[in-house]
Protein backbone atom coordinates (compact mmCIF):
# COMPACT_ATOMS: atom_id res chain seq x y z
CA UNK A 1 0.00 0.00 0.00
CA UNK A 2 2.96 2.69 0.89
CA UNK A 3 4.87 1.32 -2.16
CA UNK A 4 1.32 2.49 -3.93
CA UNK A 5 0.99 5.39 -2.54
CA UNK A 6 4.38 6.50 -3.16
CA UNK A 7 3.92 5.62 -6.69
CA UNK A 8 1.09 7.86 -6.68
CA UNK A 9 2.46 10.97 -5.58
CA UNK A 10 5.36 10.37 -8.28
CA UNK A 11 2.80 10.12 -11.01
CA UNK A 12 0.96 13.14 -9.38
CA UNK A 13 3.61 14.82 -9.52
CA UNK A 14 4.81 14.16 -12.69
CA UNK A 15 1.41 15.35 -14.15
CA UNK A 16 1.52 18.53 -12.12
CA UNK A 17 4.81 19.62 -13.84
CA UNK A 18 3.40 18.53 -17.20
CA UNK A 19 -0.04 20.55 -16.71
CA UNK A 20 2.39 23.77 -15.54
CA UNK A 21 4.35 23.70 -18.63
CA UNK A 22 1.86 23.62 -20.56
CA UNK A 23 -0.13 26.32 -18.92
CA UNK A 24 3.44 28.39 -19.29
CA UNK A 25 3.11 27.51 -22.76
CA UNK A 26 -0.42 28.71 -22.75
CA UNK A 27 0.20 31.72 -21.37
CA UNK A 28 3.01 32.70 -23.96
CA UNK A 29 0.71 32.23 -26.65
CA UNK A 30 -2.05 34.39 -24.60
CA UNK A 31 0.67 36.95 -24.48
CA UNK A 32 1.23 37.11 -28.02
CA UNK A 33 -2.26 36.94 -29.21
CA UNK A 34 -2.48 40.36 -26.58
CA UNK A 35 0.38 41.98 -28.09
CA UNK A 36 -1.20 41.47 -31.72
CA UNK A 37 -4.46 42.49 -31.20
CA UNK A 38 -2.89 45.80 -29.06
CA UNK A 39 -0.82 46.89 -31.89
CA UNK A 40 -3.17 46.14 -34.53
CA UNK A 41 -5.49 48.76 -32.99
CA UNK A 42 -2.52 51.45 -32.56
CA UNK A 43 -2.69 54.44 -35.30
CA UNK A 44 -0.17 53.24 -38.08
CA UNK A 45 -0.05 49.31 -37.17
CA UNK A 46 0.22 46.93 -39.40
CA UNK A 47 2.49 43.99 -41.16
Amino acid sequence: VTQQNAANAQESASASAELNAQAESVKGVVDQLVSLVEGSSGAGAGT
